[in-house]
């Protein structure tokens, strides 16, 4: 059998239409895996080769796989639906299987039975229910009693139940990295050409309402030693040339000890010009560890403040308070660390007055860079079952993609949430603080026209897409 592992572009339409460009990590992972296992196996990052829609319809049919598999994010669902029903129209008998965020919540029901191009969903993590389920196909067989893996079966859902998480992630072998297009990958923020997007932990502890980590990795950390970190890391530097690492780990200071123990690894090995990125949490700052993190190459970290109202911030079960992130931003200034914070519009409980207090408190931020974004009920997220219990109907997954308005919490109408976004955008994207620090951050010509595409899409298209979605009708407004 001829398996296919393929990464489709945000838009297949315009593939250059993106924030960034990084590698598709869980694909990568499992066409090791599934190579080191010896299935006939091709990983194609269609959105890596810079390929459009009808282009990698062309490589499908040339290549005749047997199985296409592919990652799903909720926003990205009906554009993926909608481009293997045109796969099956080539290859009828090629078979589908989808994994990741969107399949792995209980969504996987609707998606199996609402679109006929869908054969298998893989629910959590995908290498051993991947393989099993490529097994039970090699020998002619259906899914029965496949871990992890639900189907269709005489028009009902079968599925045999979870699996258990991979502990030993040391056991598993390392990205498939040799079937990239290394050299493609970018980000806007990113410092140094060459950038590689890797996890070194599987799993999330926080609690928060609204993310939806936890649906697809767990909620208990698994971290590779850093033994087998650094060489993965070497591999990288000395073969595919990284220079900077977007270590995307849930939080990689859930445990300071192992975070301290990686960073003197890269301190050992000893490249001044390798540096990296990661995403911590605010509420287990450790100052000491930053300074190692800091020393070991470390430039930037993203934290999600999420909001400026310490009611808030409990609701959505977020472990931290407003004082926690003064503190922990204190010590990432004293490090001398760059700070990305993020922050979300119109969660449950949301008010006017706990807008403008995140709002105020953003203000307070005008040296670090901050990133706004509308709550959006990801299917297997405590919001997405609040909303639900609050009456809100899915009526396009299309619009799950932080910009747009497919929820509105209680008290609250789209017009008010569209004001407050769009004012808040206008303010900080066009402050100066803002524009000067973009100007310095700048290091290459395409980093300048990746900068400038972005400011657009957000200062023009993304309020137009709020505009427009203010003329429709959501059943989201509950005022």
């Amino acid at each position: 059998m001829k398996i296919l592992l393929l990464n489709l572009p945000h838009d297949l339409d315009d593939p250059d239409n993106c924030d960034s460009l990084v590698q598709p990590y869980g694909l990568v992972v499992l066409s090791s895996f599934l190579k080191s296992k010896g299935w006939d196996t091709t990983l194609y990052d269609a959105h890596g080769y810079g390929k459009n829609g009808q282009e990698i319809l062309d490589y499908i049919v040339d290549l005749q796989p047997d199985i296409i598999g592919l990652t799903v994010y909720t926003c990205h669902l009906p554009q993926i639906v909608a481009f293997l029903a045109e796969v099956k129209k080539h290859l009828p008998k090629i078979q589908t299987v989808l994994g990741g965020p969107h399949p792995s919540s209980h969504e996987y029901k609707s998606l199996l039975l609402q679109n006929p191009c869908v054969d298998y969903c893989v629910i959590g993590e995908g290498e051993w229910s991947m393989h099993d389920l490529l097994l039970k196909l090699h020998n002619g067989e259906n899914a029965d009693g496949v871990k992890g893996v639900a189907f269709l079966e005489g028009g009902e859902v079968e599925y045999a139940g979870s699996r258990d998480f991979i502990h030993d992630l040391d056991a598993m072998p390392f990205g498939d990295w040799e079937s990239l297009p290394m050299d493609n990958y970018w980000a806007v923020a990113c410092e140094k050409k060459n950038l590689v997007n890797v996890l070194f932990s599987r799993g999330c502890v926080g609690r928060c309402s609204f993310c939806a980590a936890r649906v697809t990795l767990g909620g208990a950390t698994r971290s590779r030693s850093p033994q087998s970190i650094i060489e993965e890391v070497a591999l990288l530097y000395e073969k595919h040339h990284a220079r900077e690492l977007a270590i995307n780990d849930a939080t990689f200071n859930t445990d300071n000890e192992w975070a301290g123990q990686v960073a003197q690894k890269l301190i050992d090995y000893g490249k001044k010009d390798l540096v990296w990125t990661c995403n911590l949490r605010a509420d287990n700052m450790d100052l000491e560890t930053l300074k190692l993190m800091k020393k070991s190459g470390l430039t930037s970290v993203f934290i999600g403040v999420e909001s400026g109202d310490d009611e808030m911030l409990a609701s959505i079960q977020k472990g931290t308070t407003v004082a926690m992130i003064r503190s922990a931003l204190a010590m990432l200034d004293e490090v001398g660390i760059k700070v990305y914070c993020g922050f979300i519009l119109g969660l449950p409980g949301e008010t006017e007055e706990s807008m403008q207090r995140t709002l105020a408190f953003s203000r307070e931020l005008k040296k670090y860079s901050v990133a706004f974004s509308l709550a959006t009920p990801f299917p297997g997220t405590v919001l997405y079952r609040k909303a639900q219990e609050e009456g809100f109907v899915v009526d396009d997954w299309a619009r799950f993609d932080y910009h747009g308005i497919p929820y509105v919490p209680k008290g609250l109408t789209k017009e008010q949430l569209s004001s407050y976004y769009n004012k808040t955008v206008l303010r900080y994207y066009l402050s100066f603080h803002f524009l000067l620090r973009q100007v310095k951050q700048l290091r290459s010509w395409m980093q300048f026209k990746k900068t400038l595409r972005l400011g657009y899409r957000i200062l023009v298209g993304r309020r137009k897409k709020l505009k427009e979605i203010q003329k429709t009708s959501l059943p989201a407004s509950n005022s």
